[in-house]
C-alpha cells in the first residue's frame, strides 16, 4: 500500500527490501537506470533493495537537530541482512557510534556532494572509536557524505574499515574530528576524492595491520589532509621550551599538539607546556586559550601525519594526494 515490498525479518520486524518503480519518482534512484554516482549498483546487483532512511519504517528526521541514530541503525541492520543501498537524507545528527556494516555489498549513500548533499553530524557526549565502521564485509561502499562533529576530541576515527575486503570510500569529507580514516587489516581498500581537515588527533589517513593480519594493497586517489593555523605565522616553528620568550604568531610543539602564541610573554619555568584541547566544542577549540607562564596559546592542530603507513601494512599506492 505504501509502495514498498516488505520481508519479515527475525523477531517479527518488517523491513523494506525494495520499492516499486511507481514509488521511485523524485528520488533519483531507479532500478534500471541508477548509477549511484559512478557506481552501477543495480547493474552489479539487479533487484537489490534501497533502504531510504527518510521513509517508513525508519522515519529519520533528516533535519540535523533530531537524533537519527536509531533510524540509521535500523536501516543498517536491514541492509546487513539483505544487502542493498542505505540512502541517507539531507542532514543527520548521530549521538553514538553507528551499528557496524558487516554484510557484503552494502552501500551507504549520501544525496549529492558535500555541503549541497548529506551531512552526517556527530554530536554525542562520548567520542566513539569510529562513527561509521565497515567490519569484515566484502565490496562495501560509502559515497557522497560530509562528516562533521560538534565535539572536539583528539581520539577516534570518523570512518573505519576493519578486516574488510575491497571496501571503496568515495567523495567523503571529514571535518572537525580527531582522526579521519582508519584502514585496518583490509585487502584492496580504495579511498577516492576523500578529505580530512581540521585535525585534532594524529592521523588523516591511517593504514595498518596487526600481526599476523596484514593490511594489503591500499589505494588512495586524490585524497587530502590538512588544517589551518588560527593566526598569521611568525618565526620558525620549534619545540616548546621552559622560560622562553615568545611573541604572537610563534608556533611551538608540545604534548602531541601544535600551538600558536596569541599573547606575547615568557613560557613557564616548569612542566612540559600546554596540553590537551582547550575546549570540547569545535566552534571554540581554536579560539579558547591556554595560559603558560605569562604567554598565552591557542590550539592549532594535533601533531598529525596526513598519511601514515603503520606496521603490518603491505603496498600503499597514493596518486594525486596532498597534505596542507
Amino acid at each position: 500500500a505504501d509502495g514498498h515490498i516488505y520481508a519479515n525479518m527475525t523477531g517479527g520486524v518488517s523491513a523494506p527490501i525494495g520499492k516499486s518503480l511507481a514509488n521511485m519518482a523524485g528520488t533519483g534512484l531507479k532500478y534500471n537506470s541508477s548509477t549511484l554516482g559512478d557506481y552501477q549498483f543495480d547493474v552489479r546487483f539487479p533487484g537489490a533493495p534501497i533502504y531510504d532512511v527518510m521513509d517508513a519504517p525508519f522515519n529519520a528526521a533528516g533535519n540535523g537537530s533530531t537524533d537519527d541514530t536509531a533510524a540509521i541503525n535500523a536501516a543498517i541492520v536491514a541492509a546487513n541482512a539483505v544487502p542493498g543501498v542505505i540512502y541517507l537524507g539531507p542532514q543527520h545528527l548521530v549521538t553514538a557510534a553507528l551499528t557496524s556494516i558487516t554484510g557484503n555489498n552494502v552501500v551507504l549513500k549520501g544525496r549529492g556532494d558535500y555541503n549541497g548533499g548529506t551531512w552526517l553530524i556527530f554530536g554525542g557526549a562520548v567520542v566513539p572509536t569510529g562513527v561509521v565502521t565497515f567490519l569484515n564485509g566484502q565490496y562495501n561502499r560509502m559515497l557522497d557524505v560530509w562528516c562533521v562533529s560538534s565535539i572536539a576530541d583528539a581520539s577516534g576515527f570518523f570512518v573505519r574499515m576493519q578486516g574488510a575486503y575491497r571496501p571503496h570510500i568515495k567523495n567523503v569529507h571529514v571535518a572537525g574530528y580527531g582522526n579521519g580514516f582508519d584502514i585496518d587489516r583490509c585487502i584492496g581498500a580504495t579511498l577516492e576524492d576523500c578529505q580530512h581537515n581540521d585535525i585534532y588527533g594524529r592521523y588523516g589517513f591511517y593504514v595498518h595491520g596487526v600481526d599476523p593480519d596484514f593490511c594489503h594493497a591500499t589505494n588512495l586517489w586524490r585524497c587530502v589532509a590538512g588544517t589551518n593555523y588560527p593566526l598569521a605565522i611568525v618565526g620558525t616553528p620549534a619545540a616548546w621550551a621552559q622560560s622562553q620568550a615568545v611573541v604572537v604568531g610563534n608556533i611551538r610543539v608540545a604534548n602531541g599538539a601544535i600551538w600558536q602564541c596569541s599573547t606575547s610573554g615568557t613560557t613557564s619555568g616548569s612542566g612540559s607546556g600546554p596540553s590537551g584541547l582547550p575546549s570540547t566544542s569545535t566552534t571554540t577549540v581554536h579560539s579558547a586559550t591556554v595560559t603558560d607562564g605569562t604567554a598565552v596559546w591557542r590550539f592549532a592542530m594535533g601533531a598529525f601525519s596526513g598519511f601514515y603507513m603503520g606496521s603490518y601494512a603491505h603496498t600503499l599506492l597514493m596518486v594525486g594526494c596532498g597534505v596542507l
